[in-house]
């Protein structure tokens, strides 16, 4: 049958970094040997086993060691995001109507699997393989694997090597579809029309901050502003640029950017209108916001840039539509999947493994 799944933008993970969470009854030595054994057994308390079959991707197996790596990397960066505010993941808790956390992160790990099982046969179909020196990068990553992150994120020497392909065949898949004559071809028109789409406005800003609650602090923060704006006001072309450059290197907040407003809260309120407003190599200034009075120059769009970040939305799309469209069973081993259960064994074990490293170098450390 075919599953649907949420919507999720898909990266990557080839980062590994470590969190805290409970002890269980076995000795630290016990859970590492047994998870280090076959880990999927050790976390789906015996249900399952890192080879078996949980599905089939347009008839191609897929493997549970390769589900439950994905299941961990995102019940990692969900728990990591849940402490980062002081508050603790509930895989019970309902995130929409009728979807637990635990029902999101399988969800997660299905699609990042289904894609990057399709990605991979995509580029078979493509005729693309790697060479006898990419495939040499592929085995030096696998060469360099370190044991414990491995076991942290329930994985293998070997699916890491699967996924590294993957991730270089992406790379031979993008330079296929969107060179000149590709099926997805770029051209200014392309690129400009996702300008357009998105509202990307590249500016320099100089912000001359307040706390709004302070009277005086904000008069002499638009004073400051002002002046810094009738002086630049004078200039212009590269004279222009090179002064607001110096003044953004007194000023520790100055900055510059790309700024996409598809969500409106992602910059203070009246900054985006300002920008918006101006036209390319045009200065501005902001009424009061609640961080102060800000002095933009609007320039040009770094369309290198833009390219960039078309490319990665256009591939996630892609790769989800392909894992859409693909032809995928499930095997009945799928559902002993018990998420919950997995992950509290899970964050037990990383746990035990943060120790054993701790410990490991400590003691090289020391020797």
């Amino acid at each position: 049958m075919k599953k649907r799944v949420l919507a999720l933008g898909l990266c990557l993970a080839l980062a590994m970094s470590l969190l805290t969470g409970c002890s269980g009854e076995l000795t630290d030595e016990q859970i590492i040997e047994k998870a280090t054994t076959d880990e999927v057994k050790y976390l789906t308390d015996g249900k399952l086993k890192n080879d078996t079959v949980v599905m089939t991707v347009n008839g191609e197996d897929v493997s549970a060691i390769s589900l439950c790596y994905w299941l961990a990397y995102y019940e990692t960066q969900m728990s990591y995001y849940y402490s980062y505010y002081g508050e603790t993941l509930d895989l019970t808790a309902e995130v929409s109507d009728g979807v637990t956390a635990a029902d999101s992160l399988l969800d997660y790990a299905y699609q990042a699997v289904v894609s990057y099982t399709a990605l991979g046969q995509k580029a078979a179909e493509y005729g693309l393989t790697l060479t006898e020196d990419e495939e040499g990068d592929v085995q030096d990553y696998i060469d360099l694997q370190d044991s414990y992150a491995m076991l942290y994120y329930c994985t293998s020497a070997e699916e890491q090597g699967k996924i590294y392909r993957q991730y270089q065949l992406s790379t031979k898949i993008q330079d296929v579809l969107y060179a000149e004559g590709g099926e997805r071809e770029i051209t200014d028109e392309t690129l400009q029309d996702y300008v357009t789409d998105n509202g990307i406005y590249n500016c320099r800003y100089i912000l001359c901050q307040a706390d709004e609650d302070d009277e005086d602090a904000v008069a002499e923060a638009k004073a400051q502003a002002q002046e810094i704006y009738d002086e630049l006001s004078a200039l212009e072309g590269d004279e222009l640029l090179e002064k607001f450059q110096e003044y953004q290197e007194q000023n520790a907040d100055g900055n510059t950017d790309e700024y996409s407003y598809d969500d409106d809260d992602s910059l203070v309120d009246g900054f985006k209108e300002t920008v918006a407003a101006l036209e390319v190599n045009q200065l501005g200034m902001t009424d009061q916001t609640s961080y102060g009075y800000f002095v933009l120059l609007r320039l040009d769009v770094d369309m290198d840039s833009v390219e960039e970040d078309y490319i990665s939305a256009d591939m996630n799309t892609l790769m989800t539509t392909w894992a859409d469209e693909a032809e995928v069973e499930l095997a009945s081993a799928y559902d002993k999947l018990d998420t919950v259960t997995f992950c509290e064994n899970l964050t037990e074990l990383q746990t035990v493994v943060s120790t054993a490293q701790s410990e490991a170098d400590s003691s090289a450390e020391a020797s």
